[in-house]
């Protein structure tokens, strides 16, 4: 299982949970109580060892008192589709459903490999607490040029010539 989902192009600010457990008197045991998560997935995120999942980053948040993006940061120019959805607390599977779509499209949408129909969009803005514009800026981040291959032509190499075997000692 990994540990970082692949979708989360983001940071996990692992010494700033531990500041916040800290200044709560938390310790690993009472956040992993809280966030519903064992001791040892704890340790590791208080390591950074390991990211939480979106579910997990939200309910950290709530339990510090703190924004989701305090805890989940990325540039500016990476506050794609993804991100928005990991703050909102939702994996792909549990958003696909209630925006009516499955995770691999919606998926394929965050990674600007599709296109979003306009009564995604609007769902999107509802479950991910975004305005327009943002929304239409994490869908433009989110569809970034892709270099595609450069097409070479088929070269023929010879093959080697079969080794021949001596026996030793014959």
């Amino acid at each position: 299982m990994r540990s970082t989902p692949a979708a989360m192009p983001g940071v996990f600010k692992y010494r700033k949970m531990q500041e916040l457990a800290k200044k709560q008197g938390l310790s690993n045991r009472s956040l992993a109580a809280a966030v519903k998560v064992n001791q040892g997935t704890v340790t590791r995120w208080a390591k950074g060892e390991a990211a939480p999942s979106p579910k997990s980053i939200a309910r950290l948040a709530t339990l510090l008192g703190v924004d989701p993006s305090e805890l989940y940061v990325v540039t500016e120019t990476a506050r794609n589709l993804a991100y928005y959805r990991v703050l909102a607390g939702y994996s792909l599977a549990q958003l696909a459903p209630l925006v009516g779509t499955s995770p691999v499209h919606l998926g394929r949408m965050e990674s600007g490999r599709s296109s979003i129909p306009p009564h995604m969009r609007d769902k999107l803005k509802e479950y991910l607490n975004l305005d327009e514009e943002r929304l239409a800026k994490a869908i433009r981040r989110s569809q970034t040029p892709r270099r595609r291959p450069v097409a070479r032509p088929f070269e023929f190499v010879p093959a080697a010539p079969p080794a021949t075997r001596q026996l030793i000692g014959a």
